[in-house]
């Protein structure tokens, strides 16, 4: 009995040991300083929020077309976002996830403009709920069938900014438009290669949208869309939106350097604490390996 007791406290002593040493390499080995580090490096793609790359940009006085287009936009991502989301739910094909997390942000960003000139976030799809009905519909015959209907999304997506784009003078819509939607060609490659990787063809001819080279690419095709405007001519805020981006990274900088002192210290702590952990754990080591010999003679 009394050897069972000598056993149980060594046990009990080797486990307090144990858990001191992996609290300590938790700590040391950056679980919390890795959070820090990581939005530290997130600070610096703030600029592609559209509120940040609006902050030097003036606001117009909207025509009703204006503003039935802004209502048309959001409605539009929405009916995206809804369907991507639905047919991720029905087939578990992840692009659907990932491309309906994109157009989470498309939303975002038109509601932007939206709240910018205080206008009404629409709750449902408007005018578009019969087209979201049918593309529904369609996309529940079968996985071939649903990413086919992402296509088809897209297409029509970068179709209707294109027309977006060339009727209005106003810069913040070209500016929000043209950063956003550019992704519809990502959208669209992706689409396709989900198709390739699951051994399915498509008949629909998307040529004119992105060439063989293009959907063999790895590069981003962001810019694609502002590309193809100036190409036709459509005068862009292009130095607008430099100087935007160049004001708002020096700004978020400034932020970043701030924020860098700040989890330098933290760090600073945290090593400290650490220093101090790993000290403890050691005295009590040799306490515990002082009291199991005098046990054990």
């Amino acid at each position: 009995m009394k050897n069972t007791r000598k056993i149980l406290a060594a046990i009990v002593a080797s486990a307090i040991i144990l858990s001191g040493t992996v609290s300590t390499y938790a700590m040391w080995n950056g679980n919390g300083q890795w959070m820090w580090k990581w939005q530290h490096m997130q600070e610096w793609d703030k600029w592609e929020n559209p509120a940040n790359m609006l902050t030097w940009v003036a606001t117009w006085t909207l025509s009703d077309v204006e503003k039935q287009e802004l209502y048309y936009g959001y409605s539009e991502e929405k009916v995206a976002h809804d369907l991507y989301a639905y047919f991720y739910s029905l087939y578990g094909t992840q692009t659907f996830q990932n491309i309906a997390n994109s157009e989470s942000q498309h939303m975002a960003a038109v509601k932007t403009l939206l709240d910018r000139y205080s206008l009404e976030t629409p709750k449902d799809y408007g005018t578009l709920q019969s087209t979201f009905d049918s593309l529904k519909a369609e996309g529940e015959k079968s996985l071939q069938s649903a990413l086919e209907v992402g296509l088809k999304v897209e297409m029509l997506d970068i179709d209707d900014i294109t027309k977006t784009i060339k009727s209005t003078d106003n810069n913040d819509f070209k500016i929000v438009f043209t950063n956003i939607w550019g992704a519809s060609y990502n959208h669209m490659r992706w689409f396709l290669k989900a198709l390739n990787n699951n051994w399915l063809t498509t008949s629909i001819d998307y040529s004119s949208y992105l060439s063989q080279d293009e959907l063999n690419t790895k590069g981003s095709l962001k810019n694609k869309l502002s590309e193809k405007l100036v190409s036709e001519w459509v005068s862009l805020p292009s130095q607008v939106n430099q100087d935007n981006k160049a004001k708002t990274q020096d700004k978020n900088i400034k932020a970043s350097d701030k924020q860098t002192s700040t989890i330098d210290k933290k760090i600073e702590n945290s090593t400290s604490l650490t220093s101090k952990i790993k000290e403890k754990t050691l005295n009590m080591y040799h306490k515990v390996k002082a009291y199991l010999s005098g046990l054990f003679k």
